[in-house]
């Protein structure tokens, strides 16, 4: 008997939402980001509701990955709101969005995976599962390259007047900012990663000044100094990454891996097709 799947990829900022039939991708969406650290769990629920309007059916099986779902209490309060929104589902699995990120990019081999988004994440995977981890720290501790990092590491050189003047000012002009506006944004309402992270579409923007450019590099490049080390196979596997910011800044990203002698894998900004395929293979 044939049965609907859903399969769902959640950053902080933004979710993908794809059901299956037999293999065969029948309806996507895209809804807002899901973080268990920053919603309680009415909010939660309320995330999967919402997704859930304007569904094709029902889904037997739900498969989530997403941002913060290493915790086992966040794969609980996750499963929970799941099942409260879907209660027809007879299966439901939560996972990390790393390791969503290993399956889709790497399918059943061996390879590095990577995460750069609004935040950042590393693994060694072996075919089957992770076997070691790197990153994780959220945008204060690490988030080496991602989009938070890109935007914190911006604005902060911004409100040092350490940036080129003509940039600088056009910075000023496009968004309007005061320090204290930041200084709020940052340290006192939610989301503050997602705040950081629309900083990077700026860089994307000028992305041809030197000083943007080195910008990024340096970044992509503590990533690549702080991350693969840890990892098993670095050096020798594919890395592969994903997220808006790697598909965005590919070429520098491309150029640092060449620089630091990792051979590249794929790239790709959205994981869902991957997971898609993995699920039905």
């Amino acid at each position: 008997m044939s049965s609907i799947s859903l399969i769902i990829d959640s950053g902080a900022t933004k979710s993908a939402w794809a059901w299956t039939l037999d293999g065969a991708l029948i309806h996507s969406a895209s809804h807002p980001g899901i973080h268990p650290f920053f919603s309680d769990d009415s909010g939660l629920e309320e995330a999967f509701r919402k997704g859930s309007i304007g569904q094709p059916a029902s889904p037997a099986a739900i498969f989530y990955y997403g941002t913060g779902c290493k915790p086992v209490s966040s794969q609980t309060r996750i499963r929970s709101a799941i099942g409260k929104a879907f209660p027809g589902a007879a299966t439901i699995e939560v996972n990390t969005d790393l390791l969503g990120a290993a399956r889709a990019l790497c399918r059943h081999t061996a390879g590095i995976a990577c995460i750069l988004g609004t935040g950042s994440n590393s693994a060694y995977y072996d075919g089957s599962q992770i076997v070691r981890t790197a990153g994780g720290l959220g945008f204060i501790l690490g988030d080496e390259g991602s989009g938070a990092d890109l935007g914190k590491t911006w604005v902060s050189a911004w409100m040092y007047d350490e940036v080129p003047d003509e940039l600088g000012q056009k910075f000023a002009g496009q968004f309007g900012l005061t320090q204290a506006e930041v200084i709020e944004a940052v340290y006192r309402k939610p989301f503050p990663s997602r705040y950081l992270a629309q900083f990077a579409v700026f860089l994307r923007e000028n992305i041809e000044h030197a000083y943007i450019e080195r910008l990024v590099g340096d970044r992509f490049a503590l990533f690549l100094k702080r991350h693969l080390p840890l990892l098993a196979g670095s050096g020798v596997y594919p890395v592969h990454f994903t997220g808006s910011i790697a598909v965005h800044f590919s070429e520098i990203l491309e150029k640092t891996l060449s620089a630091y002698g990792f051979p590249p894998g794929r790239i790709e900004g959205d994981p869902i097709k991957g997971l898609a395929v993995f699920h039905t293979s």
